[in-house]
């Protein structure tokens, strides 16, 4: 990725979503 965009403060939300995303998946996961 671009430094631009980590700079954006859009890319700073789009970092920390993909993080925050992971996480409640393998919830979801272990539960079924």
């Amino acid at each position: 990725m671009s430094p631009s965009i980590i700079n954006t403060p859009q890319g700073c939300a789009e970092s920390m979503l993909p993080k925050v995303r992971p996480k409640p998946r393998s919830q979801k996961k272990p539960t079924a």
